[in-house]
């Protein structure tokens, strides 16, 4: 092998792993990341990108855009086209990425990356099809980081049936042109990247289990108590393991009061028609009533089942929050 076609062989090995280091990097945490902050498991970082804003909520809901943004000044406000409402685990990540890097050329390797895993690309677009100043939908993240920034703009937004439920992504990539960053140290061109992540998640059920001296002291001050610890599954009427112990402390408070006799009520959301809602409830006080019965040996004679659907709502049925307090089971003294 002559000298010079080595030197020529070695500067093609070197230029080839340049190319390949400026890619979806495997690294999880980088010195110059923001305390606290790293990447999500599922997905890989730019290589040599760097977290500059970090957040991550346990449930929350994420609009995902599914189309462009609209002119405010003819729209009434920023609007989107399309958008969907997600509820789940949120992870948003905001990365910059070394100067000297395009937009289009960050873009690809998330898109090449999200298809070589199998996600469903639910919408894709660039600048102008993105359209009215994209980036006002990220206004607030590392001050106007986003904001003055749509002209470079690349966006998807995707998705992944997992056993362990679905996880979307939205991905916007941009170059940083103007805006008020007071803690994003970041240079006019430089590329942006906005990860979000919606694990959708149910909510955790949080509610704290009443104690059988709580229970009765609300049955002596209000004839009736929630027991927020039972669970079921959607539109099932199996109570579920995860309901032991509230179960447990409605056992202790019949033994304790020997002479107590109780309606258990079962109380629905208006999802659904009247009547299918009637019965569902009436099979989940059903099966309470069977559990404390067949598991803690409470006499039948002092446990009576009775479903009501929609009819005594604790609270508005217009949001999810209200919809879930008012699928219930309570304890009504006889």
């Amino acid at each position: 092998m002559s000298t010079n076609f080595a030197i020529r062989c070695g500067r093609m090995i070197a230029a080839f792993a340049l190319g390949s280091f400026c890619s979806l990097s495997l690294d999880m945490t980088h010195a110059a990341d923001i305390e606290g902050s790293a990447d999500h498991p599922l997905f890989k970082r730019y290589d040599g990108a760097e977290i500059a804003v970090y957040s991550q909520q346990a449930f929350a809901e994420y609009p995902i855009a599914l189309g462009k943004a609209l002119n405010p000044a003819i729209n009434e406000g920023r609007k989107i086209e399309k958008e969907t409402v997600l509820r789940g685990q949120v992870s948003r990540i905001t990365y910059l990425v070394p100067m000297g890097r395009s937009a289009l050329e960050v873009y690809e390797n998330y898109e090449e990356e999200l298809k070589a895993q199998g996600y469903e690309i639910l919408w894709s677009a660039k600048a102008p099809d993105t359209g009215y100043e994209f980036g006002y939908r990220y206004g607030g993240v590392g001050g106007q980081l986003f904001e003055y920034s749509s002209q470079a703009a690349h966006y998807l937004a995707a998705r992944q049936i997992r056993p362990e439920g679905e996880v979307a992504v939205a991905i916007f990539v941009t170059q940083y042109r103007d805006g008020y960053t007071p803690k994003v140290a970041v240079k006019k061109g430089q590329v942006i990247v906005q990860v979000d992540v919606i694990d959708a998640r149910p909510r955790q059920q949080r509610m704290v289990t009443l104690t059988a001296a709580e229970m009765a002291s609300g049955l002596n001050a209000k004839g009736r108590v929630t027991l927020h610890g039972v669970f079921f599954d959607t539109n099932r009427t199996e109570v579920k393991p995860e309901s032991k112990p509230a179960l447990d402390e409605v056992a202790k408070l019949m033994t304790e009061d020997p002479a107590l006799k109780v309606l258990v009520v079962g109380h629905t959301d208006t999802v659904g028609g009247f009547e299918p809602n009637r019965s569902l409830s009436e099979r989940r006080a059903a099966a309470v009533v069977a559990e404390l019965k067949a598991k803690y040996g409470i006499s039948a004679e002092r446990l009576f089942s009775f479903g009501v659907s929609y009819a005594a709502p604790a609270a508005t049925n217009s949001t999810e929050e209200g919809r879930a307090q008012n699928r219930r089971v309570e304890l009504v003294k006889m």
